[in-house]
């Protein structure tokens, strides 16, 4: 639960190049690897609404 907040708090306050952060993405990256699929979003007024998902998996 911890992990984006921190990710997010790294980039924001500027350590993009820190090896914090490089070690984040490279969990995220490797956890992400068999995630695949389509998304479809709807941007209104400042909202993103999912309008549709799908898988083969």
């Amino acid at each position: 639960d911890d992990l984006m907040p921190r990710y997010a708090s790294l980039v924001y306050n500027g350590y993009w190049w820190s090896p914090e952060r490089k070690m984040l993405q490279t969990l995220i990256d490797t956890s992400q690897a068999p995630v695949n699929g389509t998304v479809r979003v709807k941007l209104y007024k400042g909202n993103v609404i999912v309008a549709g998902r799908k898988s083969d998996d």
